[in-house]
């Protein structure tokens, strides 16, 4: 119970520091190269991305306590909200500037892929430790 929340934590904070970074070095590009329409989509982009680690975190620290032998299932199913709630983010900003979409479809990208991808390293080393110990503790028994 205490390791799942040790690790929740550790994964809220490694993915505020991929969103904190990805913005500030995408802010910083923006003002080198004079491109202030990217304010806009970097800013919806970081509070999304805030938000969908925020959610995974929780999401994953209860699942992993009430039920560790639901994992598998919860990682397909994160994923798939994932990408719902990415598909409805960018309708939304369709609708109110569908001039920009192009950009902000080029910033959602950056920011898709990096979380995707810590998600995906972070949670396969948790799942695969703790297949290695509950493997363990069962010889051990």
């Amino acid at each position: 119970m205490d390791e799942a929340r040790k690790l929740s934590k550790r994964y809220n904070r490694q993915s505020l520091w991929l969103v904190g970074g990805l913005t500030a070095i995408l802010l910083i590009v923006m003002r080198v190269w004079y491109m202030n329409q990217l304010l806009t989509p970097i800013v919806a982009c970081a509070l999304f991305f805030l938000f969908v680690c925020s959610l995974t975190a929780i999401v994953w620290r209860k699942v992993a306590i009430q039920s560790p032998d639901n994992l598998p299932t919860f990682y397909t199913a994160e994923s798939g909200a994932r990408f719902l709630l990415a598909l409805l983010l960018m309708f939304v900003y369709y609708l109110a500037d569908k001039s920009g979409i192009k950009t902000f479809i080029g910033v959602f990208a950056i920011y898709y892929f990096a979380t995707l991808i810590h998600t995906s390293l972070y949670f396969s080393r948790i799942s695969n430790r703790l297949d290695k110990q509950k493997t363990y503790d069962e010889k051990t028994e």
